[in-house]
Formats: C-alpha cells, structure tokens, sequence
C-alpha cells in the first residue's frame, strides 16, 4: 500500500515499499541514516531547515515548504539527478532553496532536476570541484575558508551556471584568479568582501 512516514531523529534508518509513499523529515537536523524508498511514485517532504547526508534512494519528488533551506550532499544531489523527471518543488507564492554541501573535491550535478519554486545553492571549497546547475536560478558561493579562499582556480575548477539567473559570490577577502578554470553561464557577479578578481572575458 501506499505508507506515509515520519523521520524525526537524526540517525533514522526508513524503508518503504512498492506503494506511492511519503515520507516526512520532521526535526531540523542532519539525517545521517539510510532513507530507502522503494518502487511507485515516492516524495520527500521537507518543511523545516534539513540536512541528508545518509543514502536518499528511491524518491521521486522532493516538497520544500515554508521558505526553508533542504541541504544534501554530492552523493545525493547526484542520484536525484540520475532520476528520470525527478522534481524539487517549493510552496507557490514562496522561494525555496536546494542546497548541496560538499567537502573537498566534489561533482555534483543538478542539471537534469526539475525545480519549481525553488533555487539551488553551491558552495565552491576545492579548487578540484566540478559543479552544474539546470533551469532553476542558482548561486555558487566561493567558500571563505580562512578569509582566504581556496586559492586561483585551476584546469580541474569547473563551475557551470546553467540557463537560470545565476550568481558567482566571490566571498572571500583574497585575491583570486579564476583565469585557468571553467566558469560558464552566470549573469550577476558578487564581490561582497571586495577582492580583487581576475578572470577572462569569455567567462562571465
């Protein structure tokens, strides 16, 4: 039959079966344990400030509610990519935001989810990261690890805006070269902390 679950403690391990099921993230915290959702049409329902770093499979739809802020990680942004026709929808009348936390050298694409009312969030805190975002508005954030950054991009440095309005926030207080790095699609470039930036005049 169709289930409908909550989890509300953070090491949470949920299984469900072959019907259309729902289940609910209830409590503001990282979910550090497997959410596995089995076959029908299955949605995950998150309406406080949530964090999934455990297995997220199986799902087919995420519902973000009440302006707040679902974080994954690159794993998971990765398999939700991999879903035919996965969709991320927030509230109507209400922006939403997708967030996906990686440490290190990370990939993570987003490009191939549907969003509806909702915006993504990448944080760039490797010179090695390649990250993608689709349709949907997107902001990548270059990490002010230290005040200093991460240091000049290299060939390795792939960060890809998509067809959305997206934002390069350059939020560190370091000189910074993005000159050896792919940078593609964005539309508003951020220079909070005023650092100096070079970067060429293909990738802006």
């Amino acid at each position: 039959g169709n289930d409908t679950v909550t989890a509300a403690v953070a090491g949470d391990v949920v299984t469900t079966g072959k019907g259309d099921d729902i289940l609910t993230l209830s409590t503001a915290t990282t979910y550090t344990g497997a959410l596995s959702m089995g076959a029908g049409t299955d949605t995950l329902k998150v309406s406080l400030d949530a964090t999934a770093t455990g297995v997220v499979t199986g799902v087919e739809k995420i519902e973000i509610t009440g302006t707040k802020t679902f974080t994954v990680d690159d794993v998971n942004a990765n398999e939700f990519n991999s879903v035919d026709g996965f969709e991320v929808v927030g509230a109507a009348g209400t922006t939403e935001t997708f967030a996906i936390l990686n440490t290190g050298a990370s990939t993570a694409d987003v490009s191939s989810i549907v969003f509806t009312n909702v915006v993504t969030h990448f944080t760039i805190d490797d010179d090695s990261d390649d990250l993608t975002s689709g349709a949907e508005d997107s902001t990548f954030q270059l990490a002010a690890t230290g005040g200093s950054g991460i240091g000049d991009f290299d060939a390795t440095t792939k960060i890809r805006g998509g067809t959305g309005t997206d934002i390069l926030d350059i939020d560190t207080t370091a000189a910074t070269s993005l000159v050896n790095g792919t940078v593609t699609g964005f539309e508003t470039l951020d220079l909070a902390n005023g650092a100096a930036l070079t970067m060429t005049a293909t990738q802006l």
